[in-house]
């Protein structure tokens, strides 16, 4: 069964897009790099820990590594001029957003594991057949 997503970590989740939207908007359509709207979002990239599943945001790592290094780079990066803004821009959304990405996308996939080993004996009354698989193994069907 895949772990189901928390009300927090959704609501963190998509606390993360909204940030985003509000950085994106100054960056482009005002030309202001809001580098305080960025420090807040690296912090809540970090404290996802907070609410979310360790073992899925472990699959996610290498992707939040790079948005927290987009957010680094836009941050210290001098103002500049539009383009430059859209470049950081091109830079930041593609990986929060992969990051995002690869969150959702693991809550699907990964999957509750019980120490109790295998559900061996046959489904009684409303229950359907059950599957216990090690965490973070794919099946094909």
């Amino acid at each position: 069964m895949p772990l189901p997503i928390s009300t927090n970590c959704q609501a963190r989740l998509f606390g993360l897009a909204a940030s985003l939207g509000e950085i994106r908007s100054e960056a482009l359509r005002h030309n202001n790099l809001d580098k305080a709207g960025l420090i807040a979002l690296g912090r809540d990239i970090i404290d996802l820990g907070v609410d979310c599943e360790a073992v899925v945001l472990n699959q996610c790592s290498a992707m939040a590594s790079e948005a927290l290094l987009a957010i680094a780079t836009a941050h210290q990066e001098p103002e500049g001029d539009k383009e430059a803004n859209e470049k950081r821009m091109g830079y930041l959304t593609p990986a929060l957003i992969g990051m995002l990405q690869c969150i959702m996308d693991n809550y699907h996939l990964t999957v509750d594991y019980s120490d109790e080993g295998p559900y061996t004996d046959w489904p009684t009354g409303d229950y359907g057949w059950l599957q216990w698989l090690e965490p973070n193994r794919k099946a094909i069907r």
